[in-house]
């Protein structure tokens, strides 16, 4: 069985997830979708207090990029909008892997006590509108009640569109001001019925996907990743060894025993003689595939992160929209930060180092230079550094970007 400490499994899963190389020197759209590749998804969320977490996650593995290209994919069918480890941007290729949990969508929503169920000849007037008069936005329909919509309180229309593209009957066609835009899924993908795997075949092929994407992963590590059920997963693992797809691997100083893909091996025995390091320091989106499971972020990372947005104001500890720091191999801490877009300036309300975390050069110069830069990406070159909780930080950081600025 193969073997490494923790620090070097932290560096195998940020390299195997694209945080740990060097920014390129010049992006194109098709490092976009390389990097969603590799991820196998690109998670999706609303939240704009910076720039939304898809965009946000791309950054911090390929540095500054035109927003537009991400919503140009889309359009140019090359990515389609589906639910896998949430609401994720997925590689068009990869359509047939999900068809198995569409037809499970399909089969379920036709019983009666069901929403789809119980209204489906108002699905398919939605459908039939679509058809004759072209793709919808949730906004073209009114609200008959009157009442404000939430994101909890959705119109039916917005419900019946939704549970549509859960069923295969749309797709996301392109987004308007962030609003889906659905058309039918014939007309999105045309080709939709080519190459569908079976469920079982899917789900090795997800598991699989997995264990590269993340690197090193325990078994508990894998069902999160893209919410497959754990039925069954003992047996799939047996498999993928027995083939030699995966290796089995033990981490030191923890009990349960893990895996490696076969094409990483070149990476780990890389890792493990001291020539691949990680010596980076990227400024995370919430949602980056890095954090998901917050186990497996406390186990390897020691780094325990809940995202406080979804508190009441009186709750927080840390601040509403917490960005975590990635510095080299370790999670430093977490900042709070939002775009004044109008004033052009990147307010940092709040910056909390973990305990032990020391101040350095080192850290000094990474921290300052990967918050100019996400500052710059923002068009908000002006820096409001508000509050740090180490007390040497604040004075040493501001001194660093201010100097950036001259």
């Amino acid at each position: 069985m193969l073997e490494l400490s923790q620090k070097q499994a932290r560096i195998l899963q940020i390299h195997s997830l694209g945080l740990g190389t060097p920014l390129p020197e010049t992006v194109t759209k098709v490092n976009l979708l390389d990097e969603i590749s590799r991820m196998g998804v690109l998670q999706i969320d609303t939240i704009n207090i910076v720039a939304r977490s898809q965009y946000i996650v791309l950054w911090s593995r390929l540095g500054s990029y035109p927003l537009n290209w991400l919503d140009e994919l889309l359009v140019e069918k090359r990515i389609f909008e589906y639910w896998a480890h949430a609401a994720c941007y997925i590689p068009m290729k990869d359509y047939p892997l999900y068809q198995w949990k569409i037809a499970a969508h399909r089969k379920k929503s036709e019983d009666s006590d069901t929403w789809l169920g119980q209204n489906i000849n108002f699905a398919k007037e939605i459908v039939d509108g679509i058809r004759k008069n072209g793709p919808v936005k949730s906004s073209n329909f009114k609200r008959k009640d009157g009442i404000k919509g939430t994101w909890w309180n959705w119109k039916d229309e917005k419900i019946a569109l939704e549970h549509l593209l859960l069923v295969g009957e749309l797709m996301v066609a392109k987004r308007d001001q962030f609003q889906r835009i659905y058309d039918l899924t014939e007309r999105v993908h045309p080709n939709r019925s080519a190459e569908a795997y079976s469920e079982a075949d899917a789900k090795i092929i997800l598991t699989t996907r997995t264990i590269k994407s993340l690197g090193i992963a325990l078994p508990q590590w894998i069902p999160d990743y893209y919410r497959l059920p754990k039925s069954r997963q003992e047996s799939v693992l047996g498999s993928l060894v027995e083939s030699g797809e995966i290796l089995p691997v033990r981490i030191k100083g923890i009990d349960s025993h893990g895996y490696i893909h076969k094409d990483l091996l070149k990476l780990y025995e890389s890792i493990i003689s001291g020539s691949t390091i990680s010596n980076r320091t990227v400024i995370l989106s919430p949602f980056d595939p890095l954090l998901w499971d917050r186990t497996r972020l406390k186990t390897l990372f020691g780094f325990d992160f809940r995202l406080e947005c979804y508190l009441p104001a009186l709750k927080r500890k840390f601040g509403y929209w917490l960005l975590p720091i990635l510095h080299h191999d370790t999670i430093i801490g977490k900042m709070d930060v939002k775009a004044d877009r109008k004033n052009k300036v990147l307010e940092i309300k709040s910056l909390f180092l973990e305990d032990g975390v020391m101040v350095n050069d080192e850290l000094l110069d990474g921290l300052s230079g990967t918050i100019l830069h996400f500052a710059k990406w923002h068009n908000t070159p002006g820096i409001n550094f508000q509050y740090s909780n180490h007390p040497s930080l604040s004075s040493a950081l501001k001194m660093k970007l201010e100097n950036y600025d001259r």
